[in-house]
């Protein structure tokens, strides 16, 4: 078997995008034992570029597993490179771009807000690899500004998620506090999770509350002065009044 003719044709089928004949060369390179790092490194990388592009119209049971298996190869393929004694910081940078896309797209495969944002996390640190070992990385450059605008909509959707459960912030006391862990956020949020937050009319309150309150929390943000009234007239004692209605309530541990 003529390994080196097999990997001219398996690179040459995918700078034009063949996938079929990418992945059957590169299955075939990877069965030839020993492999010099590089080669395996080569070949995993354009496998894993292959899964990718396999897994963009199917289901999507079978896009998360490709996508998986494209992670697995393109990290297989960093190790093998890693293998030799000096590795090539062009090629290892393809290998973590790779990585990174296919970590980015298995996000995508995931309902839960949560684990799509760690995926992303993972694909923006891989490129960024990825463009510490070649600055000129172009697919890199590209997708890291990809990644990034995803992280932004993630993060959007986190704290609408935390508003409509009830999780996110307590606005104008934070903005009057200047301090989301100030001891009167802390009591007005657990007020909310703990009393609010359990019935019909409480949850209606919520909602209602984040609404109309970010605005006017902004407004009192800006100033010294509107932050020392709100906090003098508004927030200390409602916190005190929570705080004493928590005693009041049974296996209250405030």
């Amino acid at each position: 078997m003529d390994i080196d003719k097999l990997m001219d044709d398996a690179l040459a089928a995918y700078f034009v995008h063949e996938w079929d004949k990418v992945q059957a060369l590169s299955t075939q390179i990877l069965s030839v034992k020993p492999l010099k790092p590089w080669m395996e490194g080569a070949a995993r990388r354009i496998l894993a570029h292959s899964l990718i592009a396999f897994s963009m119209d199917k289901d999507d049971a079978t896009k998360r597993s490709l996508r998986q298996s494209a992670v697995e190869e393109a990290q297989t393929s960093i190790a093998a490179y890693g293998r030799e004694a000096q590795p090539e910081p062009k090629t290892l940078s393809e290998s973590y771009s790779v990585l990174g896309t296919a970590q980015e797209l298995l996000g995508f495969t995931f309902d839960t807000m949560d684990v799509r944002t760690r995926f992303n996390k993972e694909a923006i640190a891989s490129t960024e690899k990825a463009l510490e070992l070649h600055p000129e990385n172009r697919d890199a450059i590209r997708n890291l500004e990809r990644f990034r605008k995803t992280e932004s909509v993630n993060a959007s959707a986190e704290n609408e998620e935390k508003q409509k459960s009830g999780g996110g912030m307590c606005f104008v006391a934070t903005a009057a506090c200047g301090d989301p862990c100030a001891p009167e956020v802390i009591i007005l949020s657990a007020f909310r999770d703990d009393v609010l937050l359990q019935n019909k009319i409480g949850r209606a309150f919520v909602r209602l509350y984040y609404a109309a309150s970010p605005p006017i929390a902004a407004v009192i943000a800006r100033s010294r002065a509107l932050r020392r009234a709100a906090l003098v007239a508004i927030v200390r004692p409602a916190a005190r009044f929570v705080g004493s209605f928590h005693q009041r309530e049974p296996g209250s541990d405030l």
